[in-house]
C-alpha cells in the first residue's frame, strides 16, 4: 500500500488493480474500505475493456479470445515507476498472460496525485507494438454513503434526461428505462440497483457532485472525454461506485470484432493515449 499525503488530504494507494484504497479529509474517510462479505474491492481500473463481453469473448484478425469482464488490470499488480510524497505512478505492461488474451504490445501507467483537496488519476497508456491497438478504460472507484443510498443525490450541471440501458446479464439489451427527465437532480434509489447498474450512454454533462442531502456532504468527480457512464451498488451496501468509462459493454446482438466495438478506442503504433479525471472534496452544503 503506498501512502500520499499533502497539506489537506491523506490517501492510500493499492497497487493490485491501480486502486484507491482510501482518501481521508481529516479524520473523515471518504472511500470505501473493501469486504469480502460485501464488494472485495476498493476501485479498480478497468482495462482493455469496460464491462463485460458476449460469452466472455471477441474475435481480431481472425482469431478468437477470452477475456474476463473488465479486463485484466483489476487483478494486475502493478509496479511502482515513480513515487513523491504526494503523488505515485503505477505502471504494468504486456506479457506473454496478457498476450494469450489480448494480442497488443502496450504500456499503462495510471498516477494519482494529492492537489489540494482533489484526487486525480491520470491513465496513459502506449502502444509499443506494431499494430494499432485497440482498447477502452475506465474507472470504478467506489465512495463511502453514510446512512443509506436513498440519502443522496447526484447533481449534474446540466439538466439531463436520462434512460439507463437495460442490461441482460453482462450484456446491454435493447431496452431502456427512464431514469430522470430534464434535471440537474437525480435522487438515489436501492430500487435501481436490484438488477445490476445504471448505464448511461446519453449523458451530457462530464461532471457532477455527489451530495448526502442530509448532512450536506459533498464529493465533485469530472470525467471529460467520457462517453459513458455507470452507477453501480450492491443493494443494502454502504457504498457507490461512480464509473466515468470511454467503454461500453457488448450489446446482445454484437459480432464480436473488438475493432468494431462500440466505443473502442484504436492507437496507432508509437501513440500514447491520456486521460485524467478528478476527485474534490467539497465544503459542505
Amino acid at each position: 500500500m503506498i501512502k500520499l499525503k499533502n497539506k489537506y488530504l491523506t490517501a492510500e494507494i493499492y497497487e493490485n488493480g491501480a486502486q484507491i484504497a482510501s482518501i481521508k479529509d481529516g479524520d473523515t474517510e471518504l472511500m470505501w474500505q473493501k469486504d469480502e462479505n460485501v464488494w472485495n474491492n476498493y476501485g479498480p481500473v478497468l482495462f482493455p475493456i469496460c464491462g463485460g463481453l458476449k460469452d466472455d469473448k471477441y474475435t481480431h484478425n481472425g482469431v478468437t479470445y477470452e477475456l474476463c469482464k473488465h479486463g485484466f488490470a483489476k487483478t494486475t499488480e502493478f509496479d511502482v515507476k515513480l513515487l513523491s510524497k504526494s503523488s505515485v505512478t503505477l505502471s504494468m505492461e504486456s506479457n506473454e498472460e496478457t498476450r494469450a488474451v489480448y494480442p497488443f504490445d502496450f504500456e499503462l501507467d495510471v498516477t494519482f496525485t494529492l492537489l489540494k483537496k482533489q484526487m486525480l488519476v491520470e491513465y496513459a497508456v502506449k502502444n509499443t507494438g506494431n499494430d494499432t491497438m485497440y482498447f477502452s478504460i475506465g474507472s470504478h472507484e467506489g465512495y463511502i454513503c453514510e446512512g443509506t443510498i436513498e440519502d443522496y443525490d447526484i447533481i449534474f450541471p446540466k439538466k439531463e434526461t436520462l434512460d439507463s440501458v437495460v442490461l441482460h446479464g453482462n450484456l446491454l439489451s435493447n431496452e431502456t428505462k427512464p431514469i430522470l427527465k430534464s434535471s440537474k437532480q437525480l435522487p438515489i434509489y436501492e430500487e435501481y440497483f436490484e438488477h445490476d447498474s445504471l448505464v448511461f450512454k446519453n449523458l451530457n454533462s462530464r461532471s457532477l457532485v455527489l451530495r448526502n442531502r442530509k448532512n450536506g456532504n459533498r464529493i465533485g468527480l469530472s470525467f471529460p472525454g467520457c462517453d459513458y457512464f455507470v452507477i453501480w451498488h450492491k443493494v443494502g451496501a454502504k457504498y457507490i461506485c461512480l464509473e466515468p468509462w470511454t467503454g461500453i459493454p457488448d450489446s446482445e446482438d454484437f459480432s464480436g470484432e473488438l475493432s468494431q466495438k462500440e466505443g473502442i478506442i484504436a492507437l496507432k503504433k508509437g501513440r500514447k493515449y491520456r486521460k485524467t479525471h478528478k476527485i474534490t472534496i467539497l465544503p459542505q452544503y
